[in-house]
């Protein structure tokens, strides 16, 4: 031990001496740990927080498909579902998708009872006026919109003409709370009858079924029971989604990772050439040592030592910079690739995780490769013979 403590001393002392090199070669590392990092990271806080959105999901969701596209539910649909052993409650939903040409965008409609828009605002007033909605706060951000304004909709099929006829004209009753940016953050919520006149549905008309099953596993049994009930039905569970969304992000984080690869492997290379490279100073060095007594073991530890102090500077400094790209920042650009470029997207505040597994990868993804390629540069400076060395002529 007293060894190893003395070869690390001397390890910092040399890098120490050759400063300029060794922040090349802390700067390149830490690059490319702060950038691989920067992706592992924000997946797994991406799935931290879709599991926990995933916890107010339905258990299951019941459509109807014609044709091989959603068709609509009644409320006799509704009425098959409730006897079912193990349905807790049967939620008929009213949602759907409005253009607006004002924004170029989509805004998500909702038709929701008063007791969902109490959840929804918390413990604020939750009636609602035939001519009221509420607005999520990103839609709110882009329109400008206060409590009390008034808000232009065009429906559904319609058509404006000159004197706007067609144009629905809504006073917003309030904006929703910042909490419920991620889920409501480009909606509109009014009541059922107005959600179906702005989306163009009959009245009784229902989008989709979202059932509450208990116990849980149970919900593979409801499934097959809605399929029977309900005719063209599809049913969508919970841990499907969760299971296609975690697979989703891992391919994505996959795809970016390996467009890191050339770096990577640029790394390396230039790596390997300023190791390999020997200067008249380190070789004199070199054989000053292996004169007063150090043999070429210590030499070749005391270079491997260099690079793995190298490399943990490196990676350390790496994952730093991105835990504050990610978590400070927002993975600004970064986001992108995994959550689209619509213009009505919430603000996503990242949760901050830190995965054991996930550091101890990364570390390895870059140090290892970087201390492997190191090997060869320092076995050659170990075996110089000493005379020729101290004279130069090695």
């Amino acid at each position: 031990m007293k060894r190893i403590r003395a070869l690390a001393s001397y390890a910092v002392s040399s890098l120490s001496r050759r400063r300029g090199r060794s922040l090349a070669l802390i700067a390149s590392l830490a690059l490319s740990t702060a950038m691989s990092g920067a992706i592992f990271l924000l997946s797994t806080s991406l799935d931290a927080t879709a599991d926990t959105l995933a916890e107010a999901m339905p258990a299951l969701v019941v459509q109807r498909m014609v044709a091989g596209r959603p068709a609509l539910l009644t409320h006799a649909d509704a009425e098959a579902m409730r006897d079912v052993p193990s349905v807790r409650q049967v939620t008929e939903r009213v949602w759907g998708y409005l253009y607006q040409p004002a924004l170029e965008s989509n805004v998500v409609v909702y038709g929701l009872d008063q007791a969902a828009i109490a959840e929804a605002m918390g413990d604020r007033d939750a009636s609602l006026a035939d001519d009221e909605v509420l607005v999520g706060s990103v839609l709110g951000a882009a329109l400008g919109l206060r409590a009390g304004d008034r808000l232009a909709l065009v429906p559904a099929g319609a058509t404006p003409s000159d004197d706007h006829a067609a144009i629905l004209v809504l006073r917003v009753r309030d904006l929703l709370p910042e909490r419920a940016a991620l889920v409501h953050g480009d909606s509109v919520i009014a009541s059922p009858p107005l959600a179906r006149q702005l989306l163009g549905l009959a009245p009784g008309d229902v989008v989709d079924l979202a059932l509450d099953v208990f116990p849980p596993e149970e919900a593979n049994v409801v499934a097959a029971r809605a399929l029977e009930r309900i005719v063209g039905a599809r049913v969508i569970e919970r841990d499907a989604l969760t299971r296609r969304r975690t697979v989703t992000f891992d391919a994505r984080a996959g795809l970016l990772s390996a467009t890191l690869l050339p770096l990577l492997l640029a790394m390396l290379l230039m790596t390997f050439d300023r190791l390999s490279g020997l200067g008249a100073l380190e070789r004199k060095e070199i054989g000053i040592l292996k004169a007063v007594g150090w043999s070429t073991r210590d030499v070749l530890t005391a270079r491997m030592l260099e690079s793995g102090i190298l490399a943990m500077l490196g990676a350390a400094l790496g994952l730093l910079a991105a835990y504050a790209f990610v978590f400070l920042l927002g993975a600004p650009g970064l986001s992108d690739a995994y959550l689209g470029w619509s213009n009505l997207r919430p603000e996503l505040a990242l949760v901050p995780t830190l995965d054991l597994d996930l550091v101890l990868f990364t570390l390895a993804l870059v140090t290892l490769p970087f201390v492997a390629v190191s090997v060869f540069p320092a076995w050659r400076a170990a075996s110089l013979d000493p005379e020729r060395a101290m004279r130069g002529d090695a």
